[in-house]
């Protein structure tokens, strides 16, 4: 029994507890707010975050306005108040803060709900972003020159966590669509001295390039190639940027990518980094309502199934999640699992995945 309490308290619940749980509390997004701004355990924090943020994209797909005016203006106060600890706190931990500043991402999102509307939960996802870069553009400017530095690159913790907390504001002011920050963007990709800065500015040029800057998008990619084309494994991160690509285009520009010199289906990172990521990160384009991109995976996965059958199988995961998904996109996700089964001289661990995930 407490006494002398003013007002009803807030539980940080399994606090320093590291094992995979999984906890349902009905927090308030009021609490959640709370939580995110003012607890001192970081996952709890983290967590919170994630929790408000999922609660909002909901809101936003039930489409009732005056909740999502409600929700929009909870996050954006917790955003700004994250911001604000950024540059007034000398003890914060930056990189905590660069996680929390991340939304769900739409694969988290998928797996939450009960009948997964991806077209839906991708739309919610891009307006509450878009909301936060355009209502918080200033502050997220104040948080990318705090932690800009122009000094010797180091693997010191203090200098990475500044830069994924630079980079995580960079991310939302190109979303912006502001040109003088995607001026800023390609001029860190063309100035780093490391790849995280490098990496992280070509992606967020390629992420919004249908939008804002497909010109700078496009030269960045063959600048990154012409000077990594040597190295196979930066090689890779070039195809994993392109195979995230959520423009209308992507199924095509993947499928070329597949006849690219620098791809192989024989080689398990290559098929991973491309095949692999757009049939389980790019969730928008990859559960394209005509069923392409079933067709397309399907398709790769009775071709690697003569090279490397292990890989094959491990590919068909995407698909044997059709119960997640409308009606109609089990129906086309089905089609394919059991084109692949049909298909002759099917190895033994395709076939294995295949049956268990069929009706029919």
């Amino acid at each position: 029994m407490f006494h002398n309490i003013d007002s009803k308290p807030i539980p940080s619940l399994l606090r320093n507890f590291s094992a995979p749980v999984k906890l349902e509390y009905l927090y308030t997004q009021e609490e959640l707010y709370f939580l995110m701004v003012h607890d001192t355990d970081g996952f709890n924090r983290w967590n919170a975050g994630q929790s408000l943020a999922s609660q909002v994209i909901t809101s936003l797909q039930s489409g009732e306005s005056d909740e999502i005016d409600k929700a929009s203006a909870v996050i954006s106060k917790a955003f700004k108040l994250i911001l604000n600890d950024s540059l007034n706190k000398k003890e914060v931990d930056k990189a905590m803060l660069a996680h929390i500043l991340e939304l769900p991402t739409e694969g988290a999102l998928i797996e939450q709900a009960e009948l997964a509307v991806v077209d839906d939960i991708h739309i919610a996802r891009e307006s509450v972003a878009n909301f936060l870069s355009t209502d918080l553009k200033a502050d997220f400017a104040e948080v990318f020159n705090s932690n800009f530095s122009e000094g010797i690159f180091s693997i010191e913790s203090e200098d990475m966590a500044r830069r994924a907390l630079k980079n995580i504001s960079l991310n939302y002011l190109v979303r912006s669509g502001d040109s003088h920050w995607i001026e800023k963007c390609f001029h860190q990709f063309t100035q780093a001295d490391n790849m995280t800065d490098q990496l992280a500015a070509l992606r967020f040029l390629m992420i919004y390039s249908e939008k804002h800057c497909r010109e700078e998008a496009d030269q960045a990619l063959h600048m990154f190639y012409d000077q990594w084309k040597h190295e196979p494994l930066v090689v890779d991160q070039w195809f994993v940027t392109q195979a995230l690509y959520p423009g209308k285009e992507s199924l095509e520009r993947v499928k070329a990518l597949c006849n690219h010199q620098a791809f192989d289906i024989k080689n398990p990172n290559k098929v991973r980094s491309l095949i692999g990521v757009f049939s389980s990160q790019n969730h928008v384009q990859f559960h394209q309502g005509g069923g392409e991109g079933y067709e397309f995976l399907a398709d790769s996965i009775i071709q690697l199934d003569q090279i490397n059958p292990q890989i094959a199988a491990r590919m068909m995961t995407p698909l044997t999640r059709w119960k997640k998904f409308d009606h109609k996109r089990q129906a086309l996700m089905q089609a394919q699992l059991q084109r692949i089964k049909e298909t002759p001289n099917l190895s033994k661990d395709v076939f294995e995945v295949a049956e268990k995930s069929t009706v029919l």
